[in-house]
């Protein structure tokens, strides 16, 4: 067996080699006292304290040959003080509380390591998930941020405790609502694409910088704010957004929600610019329009010159024009 199966190894060399030193050290200690003394007492009980020195490198086996090396010590210490009298009761007692409280330790230092080894263990899914997911953040061509909307729905939660119950009407009564959740949004992080999409404007983690990106009266956050207000899980529409060098953009905004009321502080916001195909759909419209237009035209054109035709020459009275006759010859000459 290797010693993998008894050091969970999770503390360096030194200074495990060190606490396993000291904890052997006081186990022959309490060894000594408890047998080639005349000290009374529950001196095996001490047999605790070196494992508990032991309990942060150790795994589960090893706590359990611990715990059986402690057992066997301090019944030899036990027999070989009592070897050449009666057995005595109150050292009988004092033994068997040794030994409960040896097993009791043992069996706690082994549910800690347990609760331990799975914390770690989720705490390596978490860092690998995270991982991850910061890597798709960062490299993905879609922008994306993480938002604090932590604050704004405090505000949201406290309006509706005080009996509102259309956030939009009451939007409406007290417009300074809207201007004070944007100055609660703050931005957590952003990824390139973010950059790309709106300039430095996108990274600014200043309380409020939401606003930059907002034309004037523009009501997509208000939008947001009533789906926040519903409990909605998502949000998505067509905005538009100004960028740090002033120009415009149609963009597809997309909100997640999360369901844990503790997560509000990193919201995924994401968007994507639309803008050409908005301008490419709508020259398509124009030329479907021009070409409607072109072909009624052409259709009123032919109409009219059917109309005409009939009007002038009716069915059946069309003129016959006789056939032309070629001059005589002495004409010619």
């Amino acid at each position: 067996m290797t010693s993998t199966h008894f050091f969970n190894g999770r503390t360096d060399n030194g200074y495990g080699t060190v606490l396993a030193a000291v904890a052997l050290v006081l186990a022959g200690t309490i060894f000594y006292i408890d047998t080639f003394t005349k000290i009374e007492g529950a001196i095996a009980v001490l047999y605790v304290i070196a494992l508990l020195l032991l309990g942060d490198i150790l795994t589960a086996r090893g706590h359990v040959t611990g715990c059986v090396v402690a057992v066997v010590l301090a019944a030899a210490s036990y027999v070989y003080a009592h070897s050449d009298a009666l057995i005595d009761l109150q050292s009988l007692l004092r033994l068997s509380v040794a030994l409960a409280a040896l097993v009791i330790t043992t069996s706690l230092l082994m549910r800690n390591e347990a609760s331990r080894s799975e914390l770690i263990a989720t705490n390596a899914a978490l860092r690998e998930s995270e991982s991850r997911y910061r890597a798709i953040f960062d490299r993905t061509k879609v922008a994306l941020w993480e938002r604090d909307y932590s604050s704004v729905r405090e505000i949201l939660l406290s309006l509706k405790a005080q009996g509102v119950d259309d956030i939009r009407e009451y939007a409406r009564q007290q417009p300074e609502i809207v201007d004070r959740c944007v100055a609660a949004v703050r931005t957590v992080a952003a990824n390139e694409a973010a950059v790309e999409l709106l300039g430095r404007n996108a990274i600014d983690q200043t309380p409020g910088s939401l606003r930059r990106i907002l034309p004037p009266g523009d009501e997509t956050f208000l939008d947001l704010m009533e789906a926040m207000f519903q409990g909605r899980r998502s949000f998505s529409d067509s905005v538009t957004v100004v960028g740090d060098d002033g120009e415009k953009k149609l963009v597809l905004l997309t909100v997640s929600f999360p369901e844990d009321a503790t997560a509000f502080n990193r919201v995924v916001t994401g968007m994507v610019d639309i803008t050409q195909r908005e301008l490419a759909q709508k020259a398509l419209q124009d030329a479907r329009a021009e070409l409607a237009a072109s072909s009624r035209t052409a259709a009123i054109g032919a109409l009219s010159t059917s109309l005409a035709h009939e009007c002038w020459f009716p069915r059946g009275t069309e003129p016959v024009f006789p056939p032309r006759s070629e001059p005589p010859l002495s004409m010619v000459f």
